[in-house]
């Protein structure tokens, strides 16, 4: 079920949310980045891999956000921080709420292995990682101003220095100051990836697995790319 706070953003005349904000301002942002999804194209892999990034103007608000819940309150697992997979659906949902809260800009790109369009067929593994990061970095760089700096959690793909290249290319090709591009600070000593995580978990939900209610507690904050083959 949507939020009361979502269900109550405006909506232009085809009903469409208009509460989505292109960032030009001037302040320095902080860009956390974090994928949800897999690469594989086995049976039981998802349809979607997901990447998505939000654009954050106040990082101690961002990451206050993940200190708020206690790790590990879903299934089996020993995660050493506060993660989507691991947390309740109580949890999940009092996140993304307080994500909510924040009005934030986040953009993401949610690539659909099983309809790839043809610039994308063939494309698989660190390949099809990486073109999804120039993806959603061109979704990022696209309007953005002042200042910002990227943070990736780190990902096998990006090896030294690619996800970094990606970003100097797409804030170069906008004209965007980039501060800094980071893709060595893990997610567990990093609050803002922790936060971040539950973007894409909420995303996942909705297009893999069908179920919409959390995601449209963040849904009118979303700039959603789908790269699809069309039916």
């Amino acid at each position: 079920m949507r939020s009361t706070k979502a269900s109550n953003q405006p909506r232009d005349e085809l009903g469409r949310w208009t509460a989505y904000k292109h960032r030009q301002n001037k302040r320095d942002k902080l860009i956390p980045v974090d994928e949800g999804g897999d690469m594989g194209f086995g049976p039981n892999s998802p349809d979607f891999l997901i990447l998505s990034a939000a654009i954050v103007e106040d990082p101690e608000k961002w990451r206050a956000v993940a200190e708020h819940y206690p790790w590990n309150t879903f299934g089996n697992h020993n995660d050493m921080e506060l993660k989507y997979r691991s947390s309740s659906h109580e949890v999940r949902r009092a996140v993304l709420e307080e994500i909510a809260d924040l009005e934030p800009d986040i953009r993401a790109v949610a690539v659909n292995k099983r309809r790839l369009p043809k610039d994308w067929e063939g494309v698989e593994g660190d390949k099809l990682y990486l073109k999804t990061v120039e993806a959603l970095m061109d979704n990022v760089m696209a309007d953005i101003g002042g200042k910002v700096t990227v943070i990736y959690d780190p990902h096998a793909s990006l090896g030294k220095t690619k996800g970094i290249k990606r970003a100097e290319d797409a804030a170069k090709g906008y004209g965007v100051e980039l501060s800094a591009a980071i893709q060595d600070r893990r997610s567990e000593g990093e609050l803002a990836l922790q936060t971040n995580d539950f973007i894409p978990g909420a995303i996942g939900d909705r297009l893999n697995l069908k179920r919409t209610g959390n995601y449209e507690i963040i849904e009118p904050y979303v700039n959603l790319r789908k790269v699809e083959r069309k039916r």
